[in-house]
């Protein structure tokens, strides 16, 4: 490339750069002379400078209608960044698109004619909306009726309207003034922002934020603070202190202090030595564990603990004492008192009831009854009465009752109750009821006897016992002999040799002598086994039958009268006879000797030939 033409080239970029904005400048100051001169609808060539203002005012509300408020919200509120500068800037472009009329044939039309040698340069200038732009990357200059606007992105942003004006140095540097908004910000040191009735202030160090009836505030790290209607908060890093609070609660930390509240519900402490609070009527305050207290208004109770020192009320009994040794409590009919280990004296008036205890006897008494105790004698009257020399000898009963006993441990006891006695010693013991029963038992004998049954019974040690009753008598000597006789049955039983039950009454009987001799007798027969000799008599019909086995050898027998058999080793040799029928046997092989002459002449039809 020819340096001859790049030399040129950079001479004419400066000219451009100085020579452009004093014409942009004299020509928008020519335009604002001829906004003041210009007369409005509203002013009628009244030229006052401030009915200009305020014509110019009512003419941008009237003829630009958005245009200025499209400048406060993209321009007027920009934060300071390059990219909102850049935001700023198309808002102007925004505005050019509203000047420019109806048409972009119209527009191109009253547009300026830009230089040739500018490149990249740009310049336009419209008739109609008195807006001009200048455009030389990275710089911008625009302005128009009531505003203006320079940028040189993304160093430096610069904006002024009817509003107010803002100045962006990105991205370290805003400030803005208009009706509800100011702003001034050198990041990251300092930042005041106002917003209609809220403020904002921010430093690294801290910051604040309010408008009506709230605020946000905090210095780092020692502070942190603020409120919302009826809510706020506080907190203090360097003391560990937190504190939030609303109209029905609230909460504060402050180290080892701590306290919340919750309707009429407060509780408070300093952990862990102090706890306290309240509960409508309630309260309490406690450190542990030298001091508690407890209190409740409404139901008129308060009790205190310290150390070993308690005091506590009621609306019916007050009570104190030093735990433990001394003890004291009153209500209105009875007071009581105790010192350990010396004394307890208790008091009620109703009764007339009176109680003393001692180391040395013990007092309790009453209307209706009186008790004394000492180490060596107790006593005591009322519904019952004791008498005693602990724990050796007592006696005791109740008059009324007709009762009366008398222990002397471990030798005798006797007791008596109308009609009855008892007497247990340890030779013997005897219960006795008139005309009921008398029992005595020693260790070698018992006896026993029921007078409203008829019955009696002895027992001898070690194994005798003999008893009777209206229904049986009983002769036992265990283990061996078992005797039994009764009105309808009876059983003799010698062990394990000899066994004998019967029932009379329903023809029943079983005899064993074990084991040589076997008998069953029942209602229809009679079974008796001796060794291998057995023996069978039955009753059927009223008719008697019989039959004798000796196992092996031989058996004969009549089942009914009339009727007999027999055999020789079951079946070697032997005969039967049933009525007319009768058969042999010989070698095992039945032969029949005679049948019924009827069935013998049947046979006969049946073996002729037709």
């Amino acid at each position: 490339m020819d340096p001859r033409l790049v030399s040129r080239a950079l001479v004419a970029l400066l000219v451009a750069f100085l020579a452009v904005p004093a014409a942009v400048s004299a020509q928008s100051a020519d335009d604002e002379d001829a906004d003041e001169t210009e007369p409005t609808d509203d002013s009628e060539g009244e030229g006052a400078e401030g009915e200009e203002a305020e014509g110019e005012e009512s003419e941008g509300e009237e003829a630009e209608g958005e245009e200025s408020e499209g400048e406060e919200s993209e321009g007027g509120e920009a934060e300071g960044e390059g990219g909102e500068a850049e935001g700023e800037g198309g808002g102007g472009a925004d505005r050019e698109g509203q000047g420019e009329g109806e048409t972009e044939e119209e527009s191109s039309d009253q547009a300026a004619p830009m230089p040739e040698w500018a490149g990249t340069l740009r310049y336009e200038d419209r008739a109609e909306t008195r807006e001009s732009r200048f455009l030389v990357p990275p710089v911008l200059i625009e302005s128009g009726p009531g505003w203006r606007r320079t940028a040189v992105f993304p160093f430096f942003f610069h904006e002024q309207d009817r509003q107010g004006f803002t100045l962006v140095v990105p991205p370290y540097y805003r400030h803005r003034r208009s009706r509800n908004r100011e702003a001034d910000v050198v990041f990251p040191l300092f930042a005041r922002v106002r917003d209609g009735e809220d403020m904002t202030f921010a430093t690294p160090l801290g910051w604040y934020h309010g408008g009506p009836d709230r605020f946000d505030l905090g210095i780092v790290p020692l502070v942190f603070a603020g409120r919302r209607e009826d809510r706020s908060y506080t907190v203090i890093p360097p003391l560990l202190t937190f504190s939030a609070r609303s109209r029905r609660s609230a909460f504060t930390l402050a180290g080892p202090f701590w306290r919340t509240r919750s309707r009429d519900n407060v509780d408070w402490g300093v952990f862990p030595l102090v706890w306290g609070g309240t509960d409508g009527p309630a309260r309490h305050l406690v450190v542990p564990p030298l001091f508690w207290h407890f209190a409740d208004d409404d139901d008129g109770t308060s009790t205190t603990v310290v150390g070993p020192v308690y005091h506590a009320t009621t609306p019916r009994r007050t009570s104190f004492g030093l735990a433990p040794l001394a003890f004291h409590t009153h209500t209105r009919d009875s007071t009581s008192t105790t010192v350990l280990p010396l004394f307890h004296h208790a008091y009620r008036q109703r009764r007339d009831h009176l109680t003393l205890i001692t180391p040395v006897f013990g007092i309790d008494s009453a209307d209706d009854h009186s008790t004394l105790i000492t180490p060596v004698y107790q006593r005591h009257r009322g519904d019952t009465y004791v008498d005693a020399s602990a724990p050796i000898v007592w006696s005791w009963g109740d008059d009324r009752a007709g009762t009366a006993n008398w222990l002397v441990l471990p030798f005798v006891y006797h007791g008596t109750r109308p009609g009855a006695s008892t007497t247990v010693t340890p030779l013997f013991a005897q219960w006795h009821r008139e005309g009921q029963y008398d029992t005595l038992v020693t260790p070698l004998f018992g006896s026993w006897r029921s007078r409203t049954r008829d019955a009696a019974g002895l027992w001898i040690f070690p194994s005798l016992q003999i008893s009777h009753n209206e229904r049986s008598s009983t002769f036992n000597l265990h283990p061996l002999v078992y005797s039994e006789t009764g009105r309808s049955w009876r059983h003799l039983v010698l062990a394990p040799i000899y066994w004998d039950f019967e029932d009379i009454e329903d023809n029943y009987r079983s005899t064993v002598v074990f084991p040589v001799f076997w008998r069953f007798r029942t209602p229809r027969s009679t079974t008796t086994l001796t060794l291998n000799a057995y023996h069978r008599e039955t009753r059927r019909r009223g008719e008697e039958g019989w039959e004798f086995h000796f196992f092996p050898l031989f058996a004969f027998g009549s089942p009914r009268s009339g009727d007999h058999w027999w055999n020789v080793l079951y079946g070697l040799v032997g005969y039967e006879r049933r009525g007319e029928y009768a058969r042999m046997q010989l070698l095992y092989a039945p032969i029949t000797v005679d049948r019924p002459a009827a069935r013998t002449a049947s046979r006969a039809r049946r073996a002729s030939p037709r």
